[in-house]
């Protein structure tokens, strides 16, 4: 595994904590709105992200 393959892993298990964390605290509907703003993100990351969105867009 080269140190690149390893960072990834890293942010990526880093990114799924926090969405764990996220998403503990709502109840189902505000869980997939949280859900929704990371592929969101993934797929436009050039984008500015919306305002009063949570960090989660910014970190993925």
């Amino acid at each position: 595994m080269t140190l690149t393959q390893l960072r990834f892993s890293f942010d990526l298990v880093a990114v799924l904590f926090m969405y764990d964390e996220y998403t503990n605290a709502v109840d189902r509907e505000g869980a997939h709105a949280y859900v929704e703003i990371g592929p969101d993100a993934l797929r436009s990351p050039y984008l500015e992200r919306p305002k009063g969105e949570l960090m989660l867009g910014e970190i993925a």
